[in-house]
C-alpha cells in the first residue's frame, strides 16, 4: 500500500504521511486504555509500525504540521509497543516540537501532542544518562507547562529521573509534597509504586487500598464497559498490593503461603485481557535462555573474488535486545518491581534484560543493576 523504501518525493512523502496520521490516529482513539497494552496486541502493533523507522533516516523533507502528528503517533505507538527511542530517531523528535539547545518554542495548538512528545524524549535522555539534555529539556517544560494535570507528569518524570540517579534526598520530599491524590487514582497508584520500590512499604499499602476502593467505585459506576482503563489499572493494583502486602509478612516474620485474597478477582479481570501475572511470565519466557550475540557489524564475502561487505545490524533488528527492553519498560510501566524487601518478582528477568541491552544502553543497564544490588543490600 506504501512506497516507503523507495519514496523519494518530499510531496509524495507528506500526502503518504497524512494519510498514514489518519490511519494511526483512528487506531489510537479506539485503543480501550489498557494500562499495558496486552502481549498479542503489542506484537501486531509493531508490526505495523517498525517499517515505519526508516524516516527517521530519510533526508526529506516533512511539512511541520505533517510532522508532528506523525511523530507523536509513532511514539504513542512505540511506547504501547513498549519500546524505547532509538538513537536515529532523536533529532527528528527534538525538529518536531521546534526544540533547540536554548529553549523551547511556540506550543500553539498542539499543547497534548508537544507535553507527550517531551515527556518520551525525557524518557530517552533519563534512560541515556544524558543529564545535561534531560535538565535543560525538563526546565524549559516546567515553564510552558502549568496546570495541574501537566504538572502531575513532570512530577513523575523527575521523580523517575531522581530514583535513576539514587538521589533520595531530593526523591523524599518530592514525594511527600507529591498531592497525587488531588489528581486523579492513577497518580495514587504511581506514587505508591515508588514507595513501595525505595522500601517504604506501609505508606505505599495505605495508598494502594484507597486506590483500590476509588478505582472500584468508578468501576461499579459504570453500566457498559468499553473503556478498560479502570479494569486495567484495578489488576496492577491488586498485583502490586499483593506484592507488597508479601512483603510486610515477610519481614515481620511470617514466612507462611496464605492465599492471595486477590486471586478470584484477578481471574475475573482476565475476561478484559488485564493479566499482569500472566504479562510477566511472557516477557520473562522470551528472555529466558542465553542471549544469541548480534554483531553490529559483520563483514562477509561478496560474489566476486576478492569482494567483501559490511552489513550493519541495527537495534530495530535485534529481537533480543527488543524483548530485553520490552521486560524493563513493562515493570517500569506498570509501576511494578523487581524486588521488595525479602521478596524476589522479576529479578531473574530483569537480570536477563540486562545483558541484552548493556550494548545498547549501557546507563540504564547500569542503573537496572545497581537498583538490584541495593534491593539485596537492603533484604
Amino acid at each position: 500500500m506504501y512506497k516507503r523504501q523507495n519514496e523519494t518525493s518530499s510531496d509524495e512523502l507528506n500526502n503518504e504521511l497524512i494519510e498514514l496520521i489518519d490511519i494511526w490516529g483512528g487506531e489510537r482513539r479506539a485503543y480501550p486504555n489498557w494500562l499495558i497494552t496486552p502481549h498479542e496486541k503489542r506484537e501486531v502493533l509493531w508490526t505495523y509500525t517498525k517499517s515505519w523507522s526508516s524516516i527517521f533516516d530519510k533526508k526529506i523533507k516533512i511539512n511541520t504540521p505533517h510532522l508532528i502528528d506523525f511523530i507523536y503517533e509513532f511514539l504513542w505507538r512505540k511506547e504501547k509497543s513498549l519500546l524505547p527511542i532509538f538513537d536515529n530517531e532523536v533529532e527528528l523528535i527534538k525538529k518536531s516540537i521546534k526544540y533547540d539547545a536554548n529553549k523551547l518554542g511556540e506550543i500553539g495548538e498542539e499543547k497534548d501532542k508537544t507535553l507527550f512528545i517531551i515527556l518520551a524524549l525525557l524518557r530517552y535522555y533519563r534512560e541515556e544518562g544524558d543529564k545535561e539534555n534531560w535538565v535543560l529539556l525538563f526546565d524549559n517544560a516546567t515553564e510552558a507547562f502549568r496546570t495541574q494535570f501537566e504538572g502531575d507528569y513532570l512530577t513523575f518524570e523527575k521523580v523517575l529521573y531522581l530514583l535513576f540517579e539514587n538521589n533520595r534526598a531530593e526523591l523524599v520530599p518530592l514525594l511527600s509534597g507529591w498531592n497525587a491524590s488531588a489528581s486523579s487514582v492513577y497518580w495514587m497508584y504511581r506514587k505508591a509504586s515508588v514507595l513501595a520500590e525505595i522500601g517504604n512499604l506501609i505508606d505505599a499499602k495505605g495508598i494502594l487500598e484507597k486506590a483500590l476502593i476509588k478505582t472500584r467505585q468508578k468501576i461499579n459506576s459504570t453500566s457498559k464497559l468499553s473503556d478498560y482503563s479502570n479494569v486495567s489499572l484495578e489488576s496492577y493494583i491488586l498485583v502490586l498490593l499483593t506484592n507488597v502486602n508479601r512483603s510486610i509478612h515477610i519481614k515481620a516474620g511470617n514466612w507462611s503461603i496464605e492465599k492471595n485474597p486477590y486471586a478470584e478477582r484477578l481471574n475475573e479481570l482476565r475476561q478484559y485481557q488485564c493479566s499482569p501475572l500472566q504479562e510477566i511470565q511472557l516477557l520473562e519466557l522470551n528472555i529466558k535462555h542465553e542471549p544469541v550475540k548480534v554483531e553490529i557489524y559483520k563483514t562477509i564475502n561478496g560474489f566476486d573474488i576478492g569482494s567483501r561487505q559490511t552489513i550493519h545490524h541495527f537495534l530495530g533488528d535485534n529481537i533480543e535486545a527488543l524483548n530485553a527492553f520490552r521486560f524493563l519498560r513493562f515493570f517500569e510501566d506498570a509501576g511494578l518491581s523487581f524486588k521488595l524487601p525479602r521478596l524476589n518478582i522479576g529479578v531473574d528477568g530483569a537480570i536477563n534484560a540486562i545483558k541484552r541491552i548493556a550494548l545498547y544502553a549501557p546507563f540504564w543497564a547500569s542503573v537496572s543493576y545497581t537498583h538490584l544490588r541495593a534491593h539485596e543490600t537492603k533484604a
